[in-house]
């Protein structure tokens, strides 16, 4: 895995709030396809997080917080439950990215965002 960074502000915001930070540079890694200069914000196992792509190339965490994801995400996945593996599939529902697999048989979303799939 790559180095994430974070500013000042997203590591006081994820220690007053409890985030888990692991799953937020997990998150945030994730993302790295899709992030810019602009921020994005993306769900990732509970937790929603804003970063933004540094100009070297590494995804920046602006805040995060615990938050479960988009109601119209859990449709989605139900939606293709049965296309899905263990093997990630990207696929696009109510205008939310999804990347999911299934996880122990269950239909599990690994990182969800808006906009479109290359993420702008």
């Amino acid at each position: 895995m790559t180095s994430v960074m974070g500013t000042l502000h997203a590591a006081n915001r994820i220690l007053e709030r409890d985030v888990p930070i692991e799953t937020t540079t997990v998150g945030a890694n994730l993302a790295r396809h899709i992030l810019n200069k602009e921020p994005r914000r993306v769900w990732h196992n509970g937790v929603e997080i804003v970063a933004v792509l540094t100009s070297k190339g590494f995804p920046q965490i602006l805040t995060a917080w615990n938050e479960e994801m988009p109601a119209e995400v859990a449709l989605g996945l139900e939606t293709v439950s049965s296309m899905l593996t263990e093997v990630p599939l990207q696929f696009r529902y109510m205008g939310y990215n999804i990347l999911a697999k299934k996880s122990n048989g269950t239909p599990t979303a690994v990182l969800v965002w808006k906009g479109d799939r290359h993420g702008k």
